[in-house]
């Protein structure tokens, strides 16, 4: 299993209640200790939904945690919770914990401390200055100088590391908290990942965020069987770490040699749990995608051939393409075309096909595709000069002044309108949907999965979308009973509600329920790419168009020209306006 040896980040590690402005305009403050009330939650949570899934360990964990007294449950969550992983006792000052020294020895009696045996002398260095590991030197006769670096100043004292050791625990007393296995374990059956942290509680704590009130019952749950934990827990362990290692656009030989070794993870079995095999794929593809980058294709073939999930199928046509195995490329391109995974894959595979048979001969015609309606407006080259404003803003003005009134909607104003039509759905009680009380929506929102567990909702809500002749009453009325609650679509700013009344008062429901319906099948892959800006047009069969604008130079992005060619398909006027400078 991938090492995380740290779990936790219960708000931050500041020693002293904060305070905030709540949504209101309120002042509060944060209660003393309220970090460690914050974990206790957790394990109330976690022991309420899922006791029947932990082993011996977990359960003494939690039994074992509720027997320390306040200080030392206070200590162990401050400690779990910062860097390390070794700390000095001597340094840790927080003026919540009355005796630190007594909480201390009670969480070594309880097993969730102890003196850092076996770890390297460049790790039990780790929480000393650097005068005081010179004056550690000094005082076993090792020879430094007082300009060596903290570096050259440990690896002097490895040369004698025994004897350091024994000087440096006379000297000092180390601690490090233990049972990080079951922090990781109580991380992913609260959250039900493993990358989110715990700012949500101070947010909610603060009254900064307000949540939706879902069900949270144990019937609807996400993990039922303890396989499932044990999988994700070894490939989300597995996704942070190549998170980190890939942290660069442009990874070295070392970066892609560890991406490599932490695939070989995901490779390593092939029976994966159902619920941890997305993580797997997640891996595959990356890795395929950064050696892909890095100019390996046999090294990106073998990764996204492992995997279905997308892209990985596109990028291994695109791949063998590339390494001049056109009719390979063929064969795995009429496979996606026989039966694409989503509408990404839908809109890939016949174009590209095309084009190879084009290259292997098997036809002369060249593809095409409708035409997408363009219109050019003049612009004082003056005003599109470094720096120019933002061309969609400057647009929205030269259009408001032609009688053309609009909005800057681009993709934030349909995220928020589906936000609000569909809210009762979005927090509907599926199961595996919510673990916590801090979710700004369910865990499959941005995934195809989302649609298909709530199919029948979803279409009937469309089907009441395109008769509906008064959408401004209809999302009126959820603005202001939902207003302030969290939802990862809607962005409570000054601007939303005027925007929202605007985009109301002029888009019928049937438009709508138009671009809803392509959000419902996969919001991670079409939130993005819808055009810049909401023009009323009167000789429009909706009253308004879409206009993507492109600026000298700008280029239309696939996701952008999809989006225009879906919404002309379905009535819904969509255009590129390309601005001309003029003398």
């Amino acid at each position: 299993m991938i090492d995380l040896p740290r779990a936790f980040d219960l708000g931050g590690d500041a020693a002293q209640p904060a305070d905030a402005e709540t949504a209101d305009g309120a002042s509060r403050r944060l209660e003393v200790g309220y970090y460690a009330a914050n974990f206790r939650r957790v394990l109330d949570v976690v022991e309420a939904r899922y006791s029947d899934l932990l082993d011996a360990s977990e359960l003494d964990f939690f039994e074992q945690f509720r027997r320390l007294d306040e200080g030392a449950q206070r200590l162990y969550v401050r400690l779990a919770m910062r860097k390390g992983p070794i700390f000095r006792l001597g340094r840790l000052d927080y003026p919540e914990i009355e005796d630190v020294e007594a909480a201390s020895q009670a969480l070594l009696d309880a097993g969730f401390l102890d003196g850092a045996p076996g770890e390297p002398l460049d790790v039990l260095l780790g929480p000393l200055r650097r005068q005081e590991i010179v004056d550690l030197a000094r005082r076993i006769r090792v020879p430094v100088k007082k300009s060596m670096r903290r570096q050259e100043l440990v690896a002097a004292l490895e040369r004698t590391a025994a004897l350091t050791e024994t000087a440096l625990r006379d000297g000092f007393t180390l601690v490090r908290p233990l049972r990080h296995d079951v922090l990781w374990v109580l991380r992913l059956l609260f959250f039900g990942n493993l990358e989110q942290d715990w700012r949500e509680f101070v947010l909610r704590d603060l009254g900064v965020l307000r949540f939706e009130d879902y069900s949270l019952s144990s019937h609807h749950r996400l993990f039922s069987e303890r396989a499932a934990v044990d999988d994700c827990l070894v490939l989300g362990a597995a996704r942070l770490a190549l998170r980190t290692v890939l942290s660069e656009r442009h990874p070295g030989p070392e970066a892609l040699g560890a991406a490599r070794d932490i695939a070989a993870v995901a490779l390593g079995r092939s029976d994966w749990h159902p619920q941890a095999r997305p993580h797997a794929d997640r891996i595959l593809a990356k890795v395929g995608r950064a050696l892909e980058r890095a100019g390996d294709l046999e090294g990106s073939l073998e990764h996204y051939g492992r995997t279905s999930s997308p892209p990985s199928r596109e990028r291994r046509c695109r791949v063998l393409d590339r390494l001049g195995r056109t009719g390979e490329a063929l064969a795995a391109c009429e496979l996606i075309e026989a039966d694409p995974v989503d509408a990404s894959e839908a809109a890939f595979a016949p174009r590209f096909a095309h084009g190879l048979r084009r290259k292997l001969g098997l036809t002369r015609d060249p593809w095409r595709r409708q035409p997408r309606p363009v219109e050019e407006l003049e612009v004082d080259a003056a005003i599109l000069a470094p720096p120019r404003p933002a061309v969609e803003w400057l647009t929205l003005a030269l259009l408001e002044e032609r009688g053309r009134p609009g909005l800057y909607s681009e993709n934030w104003l349909w995220r928020s309108l589906f936000g609000l039509a569909f809210w009762d759905i979005i927090f509907s009680p599926v199961p595996g949907a919510f673990t916590h009380p801090f979710q700004l929506g369910p865990l499959d929102l941005m995934n195809s999965e989302f649609y298909r567990r709530r199919r029948p909702a979803i279409e009937a809500r469309l089907e009441a979308l395109r008769g509906d002749l008064d959408l401004a009453s209809r999302l009126g009325a959820t603005y202001a009973e939902k207003r302030g609650l969290a939802n990862a679509l809607v962005p409570w700013h000054s601007q939303l509600e005027d925007s929202l009344d605007f985009a109301a008062a002029h888009i019928p429901g049937p438009a709508l329920a138009t671009v809803c319906a392509r959000l419902a099948q996969d919001l991670g892959r079409h939130r993005r790419g819808l055009p810049d800006l909401l023009v009323l047009e009167p000789g429009s069969p909706v009253g308004f168009e879409l206009v993507e604008v492109k600026a000298p130079g700008d280029q239309l992005r696939p996701e952008q020209g999809a989006w225009i060619d879906y919404l002309n398909a379905h009535g819904v006027p969509a255009k590129i306006l390309r601005l001309r400078p003029t003398p």
